[in-house]
């Protein structure tokens, strides 16, 4: 599985598929309908455009999955970020608010 995730992290993941069956159709654009022997690409090119394809819907899984996991990670530094900040404002606010006390118990 380590193999599919590194392949299809590639941008250009599925122009292998995509170039056999781009060569299949150019064939058979050229070679049955231009001629008129066979309208039906299907049946000539069906295999490598559900390979293609299914390369195309893993890839798409994957990328979706890795940015779900790379917004999970900025949200919890985000998050984290923030409780930090409210701690240490919660931290200025006590120390505030004892300095005020002091004042007014001093004066």
């Amino acid at each position: 599985m380590a193999d599919a995730e590194v392949k299809y992290n590639d941008p250009s993941a599925c122009q292998a598929e995509k170039r056999i069956h781009d060569l299949c159709f150019f064939n058979w654009y050229q070679e049955e309908f231009l001629t008129g022997k066979d309208t039906k690409l299907e049946a000539m090119c069906e295999e490598q455009w559900n390979t293609y394809q299914k390369c195309l819907t893993v890839g798409s899984f994957v990328t979706v999955h890795r940015q779900h996991d790379k917004l999970t990670f900025i949200t919890e530094k985000i998050r984290r970020i923030r409780t930090q900040r409210e701690d240490q404002q919660g931290k200025r606010t006590k120390t505030v608010l004892k300095d005020i006390m002091s004042i007014a118990i001093n004066t």
